[in-house]
């Protein structure tokens, strides 16, 4: 009798169990990247128009994010200063051995509201991996992080863009660059 009810509640429990998709929300993806000047590191902010953002469709939160890949055009850089973005490209962007930065995630963690992911970044056809704080609220996954220009070979786009910019930043074009991203993230159990 005892293994007929274990049997029985075994198969309601499992009967009852639910099965999860998750899926990003591409219309509310928002990213954004941090650059310093000046001796006190003043920030400026930015982000690029356009981009290609590809994630598949998942049966949990870690398969959609490792399966997440971005291929950004860096001709579309925007700092909302039209002469300052020419400026940007010209002396930094244009100066890549691809005009394309990537990135993809791996390494992302299950079924926690917060934690580390590793962002694999491409630029300069250098790659390195960006640990990045993430925390979910309210169904947005907002990830940070901090890279250095020189891990990408950049060393002369940097002092391409400190020439370019000299007066402006008062001789110093810091090669710490923050990086920030954002996405909702739908979760649909059946």
């Amino acid at each position: 009798m005892l293994k007929k009810l274990s049997i029985l509640a075994f198969a309601s429990v499992i009967g009852f169990a639910q099965s999860c998709s998750y899926d990003m929300d591409k219309s509310s993806f928002d990213m954004k990247w941090g650059a310093f000047k000046f001796q006190s590191k003043a920030k400026v902010s930015g982000t690029f128009n356009e981009y290609k953002l590809e994630a598949t469709k998942s049966d949990s939160l870690k398969k959609l994010l490792d399966s997440s890949k971005i291929v950004i055009d860096t001709k579309s850089v925007n700092t909302k200063h039209e002469t300052r973005d020419k400026t940007i490209f010209d002396n930094f962007f244009a100066l890549f051995s691809s005009k394309d930065i990537k990135a993809n995630i791996s390494d992302s963690i299950e079924g926690k509201n917060s934690g580390t992911i590793n962002l694999n970044l491409d630029m300069n056809k250098k790659s390195s991996i960006v640990p990045m704080s993430y925390k979910i609220e309210n169904g947005k996954l907002t990830a940070t992080g901090v890279t250095d220009l020189n891990i990408f070979d950049l060393s002369g786009a940097l002092a391409s863009i400190n020439k370019a910019c000299y007066a402006l930043h008062q001789g110093v074009t810091w090669s710490q660059v923050e990086l920030e991203f954002s996405v909702k993230v739908n979760k649909e159990c059946k």
